[in-house]
């Protein structure tokens, strides 16, 4: 009896709030690509003094709220996968391939694509995710995005590089 309250409860709780967030960037992929079990390691990079690159201007966005970064590398090694029922349903739907372990025999048919689950400011408005996609043994990238949540949703407000092969 314990065991079916606990599971009807864990069925009904919510997803952390960067499930939409994780959901809409895969959606908005352009070309096919398989997805990494593992999310985008951050723990490597720098703090607030990136250089944020706008996507509509030379200018720059402001940088993300102070901290924010931070915490993205404090919450390291969350999976979307695991964490977010609406991305592993999805995933499934669009018979997404799911990469556990890339070894050197992987002949990249599609891009690999890795996710970090979001770090999202207190007060909901503004988000840092890491991205990765490796295409090859010596291609690939990883970016930062600074997202905005604005009136049709999240947008991203800046990118910045954090590793290229």
């Amino acid at each position: 009896m314990l065991a079916a309250i606990l599971l009807a409860a864990s069925a009904a709780a919510p997803e952390p709030p960067g499930c939409a967030v994780v959901l809409a960037i895969l959606q908005q992929q352009r070309q096919p690509f398989r997805l990494g079990a593992n999310p985008e390691p951050v723990g490597s990079f720098g703090g607030g003094d990136l250089p944020w690159l706008s996507q509509v201007g030379a200018s720059g966005p402001p940088a993300p709220p102070r901290g924010l970064t931070e915490q993205l590398k404090r919450e390291d090694g969350r999976s979307p996968l695991g964490l977010c029922p609406s991305v592993k349903r999805w995933v499934a739907s669009n018979r997404v391939a799911i990469v556990r372990r890339v070894t050197p025999a992987d002949r990249y048919p599609q891009p690999i694509l890795s996710v970090s689950m979001p770090a999202i400011s207190a007060d909901g408005r503004s988000a840092v995710i890491a991205t990765g996609s490796v295409c090859g043994a010596l291609c690939g990238q990883g970016s930062l995005y600074h997202l905005r949540r604005g009136p049709k949703g999240w947008e991203v407000a800046g990118v910045t590089s954090t590793w290229i092969s």
